[in-house]
């Protein structure tokens, strides 16, 4: 789907797992537009993430002229279109309710660029269930983060029946270039690998 280049990467929902994903990127000096239909959240993640950030490269957990570079393109979408417009990867990481995170999926899936990766943080929902509104399935999965995200390097990694190979790479790779170690789980299956 993508070529393998650093992508352009916008974060739907600014809770502890949105902002954990947003430093996390900002941190290694990605291009991160953030969006929550929250605007106190929205404003108060932007002080947020950059203190997120500043600790990590205070702490060695980051490179003080990438997190630099982060936070100076690091933005805030005043709407959905505008925070993904121009997203090669787009993390969804709202409240685990089926209903609400299908239909964002469904927005998403409507302004975000054709070969835009659809990725959920969501703990609970398999991308078979999340993607029930999706004309394009095949470009969703579910990347279950361990939290805090920024500090913690394990990410389930969770295609579904539909989802396709390359969504699945470009996945892993992008989470391998944040120093993440994706765990691949072929199929949905209750639970998660880390608590097996």
């Amino acid at each position: 789907m993508n070529d393998r280049n650093i992508p352009r990467l916008a974060v739907i929902g600014t809770g502890d797992v949105g902002r954990g994903w947003t430093a996390l990127a900002v941190a290694h000096g990605w291009t991160v537009s953030i969006f929550d239909t929250d605007s106190a959240s929205l404003h108060d993640a932007q002080d947020d993430v950059a203190g997120l950030v500043e600790r990590m490269a205070a702490e060695g957990q980051a490179d003080r002229d990438a997190a630099d570079r982060g936070l100076a393109e690091l933005t805030a979408g005043r709407s959905l279109l505008q925070a993904v417009a121009e997203a090669e990867w787009i993390i969804e990481a709202t409240p685990d309710d089926l209903p609400s995170k299908q239909r964002l999926l469904e927005q998403l899936e409507q302004v975000a660029r054709l070969k835009a990766v659809l990725t959920s943080s969501s703990s609970r929902f398999h991308a078979s269930e999340l993607c029930g509104r999706l004309r394009h399935p095949e470009r969703m999965l579910v990347a279950h983060p361990v939290v805090p995200v920024e500090l913690l390097p394990v990410v389930e990694v969770i295609p579904g029946p539909r989802t396709a190979s390359e969504c699945t790479e470009d996945g892993g790779f992008w989470l391998r270039e944040l120093h993440r170690f994706p765990l691949l789980v072929h199929k949905e299956v209750p639970g998660h690998v880390l608590g097996r």
